[in-house]
């Protein structure tokens, strides 16, 4: 019985073997299409990131012109400043005038009534 035993784990042996083989085949294709799937997608993720470097890059060089308009603008702000501090001072000039005008026209106003006031009373003292 030794030998048909035998026998019989040899025909396993050589279907399992053939089996191996087989498996062993389909496996180095499946990674070689693997290997070529990831190639692929290497690939594109080299497009894709030059392409985001790109887009970053342009981004940087649209803020750095930002910044050099916002400090323009920085500029002109401080120039505007400057030219309202100076008509601050102009109103302030301007109405300090105003009032001086306006005590001189008083006190030529008080001249005027004290003038007419002394000669009214030359003419009843005269009378």
């Amino acid at each position: 019985m030794a030998v048909p035993r035998s026998r019989w784990t040899d025909e396993r042996l050589d279907e399992l073997a053939e089996r191996v083989m087989r498996q062993d085949v389909d496996f180095r294709d499946e990674m070689r299409e693997f290997r070529a799937e990831m190639r692929d997608y290497r690939a594109e993720m080299k497009t894709e990131f030059a392409n985001l470097r790109g887009e970053f890059s342009g981004l940087r060089h649209e803020l750095g012109g930002l910044r050099g308009e916002f400090g323009g603008l920085r500029g002109e702000f401080k120039t505007l400043r400057g030219e309202f501090n100076g008509l601050r001072g102009e109103f302030t000039d301007l109405r300090s005038e105003f009032f001086g005008m306006k005590r001189w026209m008083a006190t030529l106003w008080i001249t005027g009534v004290l003038a007419i006031v002394a000669v009214l009373v030359e003419l009843s003292v005269r009378s």
